[in-house]
């Protein structure tokens, strides 16, 4: 009895350790990629929108620009929210919703290099 005991406690060790599964951070609202002149635009909507999260992917790993906005509604009322930021190579950032708990919410994402470099980029948009 004390060994079982002492494996269960081992498996429930590993599971807490365990990393969690790097899986897609939502429904897949659009995706596109582009080789060549990279300039990647994505746009998608979401009903009662908990989360939106914005995936990019460049190589070569140089710094790329976000460009995004998003309008959200709840209850026949609608806010506008626009950002920027930077990043580098692959990483994923979560956008600012209007509301805590939108009706729907539709949003818009630019990615392009810094720089009029050649390479590729990928952008992903999930909801959740």
């Amino acid at each position: 009895m004390r060994t079982g005991r002492a494996i269960l406690i081992a498996a429930a060790a590993l599971l807490v350790a365990a990393p969690p599964a790097l899986g897609a951070p939502g429904r897949l609202l659009d995706k596109s990629a582009d080789k060549g002149y990279p300039s990647v635009f994505v746009t998608g909507g979401q009903d009662r929108a908990r989360a939106i999260t914005l995936r990019v992917t460049a190589q070569p790993n140089r710094q790329v620009e976000v460009r995004w906005d998003i309008s959200c509604s709840l209850n026949g009322k609608g806010k506008f929210r626009i950002g920027e930021f930077t990043m580098s190579g692959r990483g994923q950032r979560k956008l600012k919703l209007t509301y805590g708990r939108p009706d729907e919410c539709i949003a818009n994402a630019l990615v392009a290099y810094d720089d009029s470099g050649d390479g590729r980029i990928k952008v992903e948009l999930f909801g959740r």
